[in-house]
């Protein structure tokens, strides 16, 4: 009897040795193998004909056990060794049947088991260890393929497989590399969120950081692309509008725009186009600090009948402004103490207000137009009367700075002034057109 049994085991040998030929054929399978040092160890079962019989397996396999001739498989304890979990079954073979016992072993990665012939005598003690045959390599050769093709979602789960495989080592390579996959996933999203709120130099800026992670992601470096031809766009558009605010004075907002530019890294690989940006910045620094400190003018009026004058008031780039001005001459002082002297016929004196506002905003024409509403009043000597003109006048005023950063400048001021007498027998009195000059300083 104990010859047959010898003969039986051989030939199960023999079958499982096939069995596991014709599964590595396959691209991924359950190996079984036997410790054969294993039967020198001592069975504890709770019946004298009863078999002990071990499998040890990695913890993520979750091993579960079928017969073709057992009812239930009884596992008698499950003992988990660091990263490997050890299943210890007993099994008995009280009865012949037992003889044709086919034990199926199976987890919960695959479906399809693996069987296994068992002739069992009574206290026998047989150890198999259970793996994935090249499930390591193969999972980490398709993870790395699918990651070729930037499919991040397919090569993380093919990783996270290949992590949980029997043969997988303990570099920390895997865990590496699906963090990665998050990173760049991440990324994705927030490079799309920043590109749809036209932030492209940001968005740059990330798939960049993407093509670092994985310089064969196509579709960063296409979107790298697009995103590298609508800043262009962006930056030109922009350049355009700073230079009409910079051609118009309106400095504040052009210098902001120049500053977008320089943000957004436009025409960094284009010298000449960066050297106009530069020095257009400059100007408006320059031109910006101009407009500060040069807004309040003051000037010496002079006319032929009102040699005696000032004229202050507020000449602003983009703002309205006002003015006040005051002529008189010096037999106005005379006529107050109701004598008129010999030398002049007629004391007179002229006061206006208006408002100001420069016309053409640019750095080449400092100009500004003044208009307001005046009024004339002239006293004669042979009747000791005054009579009155309403005096509507326009003029220009022109800015000179003092050097490049000036805190003061020069004005010039022309001013020409029509009468209209209030009584038209007094027009001969009243002189109807007048012009004023004046000379003074902006600050």
């Amino acid at each position: 009897m104990n010859h047959l049994l010898s003969k039986i085991r051989f030939s199960s040998a023999i079958i499982l040795l096939l069995m596991s030929i014709n599964f590595s054929a396959k691209s991924q399978h359950l190996i079984v193998t036997q410790d054969t040092e294993s039967r020198a160890e001592t069975c504890i079962a709770p019946k004298v004909t009863d078999a002990c019989v071990t499998f040890i397996a990695r913890n993520n396999l979750e091993l579960s056990f079928t017969s073709s001739v057992d009812k239930v498989v009884n596992v008698a304890s499950k003992n988990n060794i660091g990263e490997y979990t050890e299943y210890n079954l007993t099994l008995p073979t009280d009865n012949l049947q037992y003889l044709d016992r086919i034990l199926y072993v199976s987890c919960q990665l695959f479906p399809q088991s693996v069987s296994i012939n068992l002739m069992l005598e009574a206290k026998e003690s047989l150890r198999f260890y259970v793996y994935l045959s090249e499930c390591y390599s193969i999972h980490y050769k398709n993870a790395i393929n699918y990651l070729s093709q930037t499919a991040y979602q397919e090569a993380k789960e093919e990783f996270a497989t290949a992590q949980k495989c029997f043969d997988a080592p303990s570099d920390g390579e895997v865990v590496a590399k699906i963090v990665i996959i998050d990173s760049i996933l991440n990324l994705r999203t927030i490079a799309k969120e920043q590109f749809e709120l036209l932030d492209y130099q940001a968005s740059m800026e990330t798939y960049t950081k993407i093509l670092s992670y994985n310089p064969n992601d196509n579709y960063a470096r296409q979107r790298y692309n697009e995103c590298q031809q609508e800043n262009d766009r962006l930056c030109d558009k922009i350049m355009t509008k700073a230079h009409k605010y910079f051609e118009e004075g309106d400095y504040e907002k052009a210098k902001i725009l120049y500053n977008r530019v320089v943000k957004y890294n436009c025409y960094t690989k284009d010298p000449e186009t960066r050297k106009i940006l530069e020095k257009d910045l400059k100007d408006v620094e320059e031109f910006e600090l101009k407009k500060k400190e040069l807004l309040a003018v003051i000037t010496y009026q002079w006319a032929i009948n009102t040699p005696f004058g000032v004229s202050v008031g507020s000449y602003r780039d983009r703002k309205w402004g006002g003015y006040f001005t005051f002529l008189f001459n010096p037999d106005i002082f005379e006529s107050f103490r109701g004598n008129f002297p010999t030398k002049r016929e007629r004391p007179e004196i002229d006061a206006a207000f208006g408002a100001t506002v420069r016309p053409s905003i640019n750095k080449w024409t400092p100009i500004w137009i003044a208009f307001g509403l005046g009024y004339t009043a002239v006293g004669i000597q042979t009747n000791h009367d005054t009579y009155h003109a309403v005096s509507p006048e326009a003029g220009i005023l022109v800015k000179i700075p003092f050097g490049k950063n000036p805190k003061a400048g020069l004005a010039l001021r022309y001013t020409f002034q029509y009468r209209f007498s209030i009584d038209f027998t007094q027009q001969k009195y009243v002189k109807p057109v007048n012009n004023i000059v004046g000379l003074g300083f902006c600050f």
